[in-house]
């Protein structure tokens, strides 16, 4: 296995953990109902959206520590601003849409 498949087999398994959890959160909101914020005009956010954007920016950050992760739900501090330009690796995450 190459490193590039390596690298693959992480970023798969860190995609099957935020789908489980977005499975799981859709299961509690058909029985409870669900939540829907307005980040702005036409623009929803969920639990399901805050939580697997933390788990997979999380996961990223932590097997690629030299990459800069960019999530939509995250607010990204002004060091992450810097590195965009100098960052080996970028990983832009919209944890629903894709």
């Amino acid at each position: 296995m190459t490193a590039k498949d390596t690298e693959l087999e992480v970023m798969v398994g860190i995609a099957r953990r935020a789908g489980a959890l977005v499975a799981e959160l859709h299961q509690r909101h058909l029985d409870a109902g669900l939540e829907v914020e307005l980040k702005g005009p036409n623009d929803p956010v969920t639990q399901a959206d805050r939580e697997a954007n933390a788990l997979i920016c999380g996961a990223l950050a932590e097997a690629f520590p030299d990459a800069l992760v960019v999530g939509e739900e995250s607010a990204p501090s002004g060091e992450d601003l810097a590195r965009l330009k100098v960052a080996p690796r970028i990983f832009f995450v919209d944890p629903l849409d894709g």
